[in-house]
């Protein structure tokens, strides 16, 4: 047999075994032939991604950019390429390689799907830092608070797993130590003499610490009137520092879709229509 058909029979071997998950016997097969022909790009992708299915992400990484190096045009190879340097943390190098396969085929759909996800972690990041600048400085004015967390709040969005979330309870924390009251009117339509004593109750609740009455308080509170962003920052703080993050990153994004200049450094203090 030429030496070509013995690589052609060592691949075909390779893939059989590949196919069937023995990724092991596929990656022997796989280095026999590249003994052979070590500018094989098929055999370099394979072999990469039984390294992938096997936990040995620098190993695939390593057969994939040989891959690459061999067949550069192939825009599957950058996608897997991608893919092992994302398992590795190398967040910005698997970006990159999503765009250059997606530059290659436009419609590879994985390629497009794991760059959405891979940008929108890289920009999760990115807001997650900023947040800890502005609540590291240490003569921080008060709108850092204000401006942090909605850096958070961003990041927690694009990435549900950001360690942002972490620092939710710090902000809530701190945004007790500091918080001013701001005067808010009782509205005059009928009926809501309940949601302002709700309130007041959510606010005793806040100030002396007793989380679960300012949870029920601010609860029943948005059961009269749901679009008040007061309201839900009360919420959102008594959340927090229960350690129902998920529920306070919602409550807080709620705040600033009913008003996107909240300032997160207030909570209200209603004054009834009586008074």
């Amino acid at each position: 047999m030429s030496e070509r058909g013995k690589v052609e029979e060592l691949l075909a071997r390779a893939l059989e075994a590949f196919h069937a998950a023995e990724f092991d016997q596929a990656r022997q097969l796989l280095e026999r032939l590249l003994s052979t022909e070590p500018g094989h790009a098929r055999a370099w992708q394979t072999l990469g991604i039984c390294h992938l299915e096997t936990g040995r992400a620098q190993l695939g990484l390593e057969a994939l950019e040989r891959a690459v190096a061999a067949e550069p045009a192939n825009p599957d190879f950058h996608y897997w390429l991608g893919n092992a340097a994302g398992a590795l943390g190398q967040l910005d190098r698997a970006y990159a390689c999503y765009q250059q396969a997606l530059a290659l085929d436009p419609g590879h759909v994985k390629a497009g799907e794991l760059r959405v996800r891979t940008g929108n972690v890289l920009e999760s990041r990115e807001r997650y830092r900023a947040a800890l600048t502005l609540l590291r400085d240490k003569q921080p004015p008060q709108r850092f608070l204000t401006l942090a967390l909605r850096e958070l709040l961003h990041s927690v969005a694009l990435f549900p797993q950001s360690p942002a979330r972490s620092e939710l309870v710090y902000c809530a924390r701190e945004i007790l130590k500091v918080a001013k009251d701001v005067a808010v009117t009782q509205p005059p339509e009928e009926g809501l003499e309940e949601w302002a004593r709700h309130h007041e109750e959510g606010a005793a609740g806040l100030r002396f610490l007793n989380h679960q009455q300012a949870l029920a308080a601010y609860e029943h509170a948005l059961g009269y009137k749901d679009d008040d962003a007061y309201a839900w920052h009360g919420l959102a703080l008594a959340q927090a520092l229960a350690g129902d993050l998920d529920n306070a990153a919602r409550s807080w994004q709620r705040a600033l879709d009913l008003d996107p200049e909240f300032d997160f450094t207030v909570l209200a203090r209603v004054q009834r229509r009586s008074q």
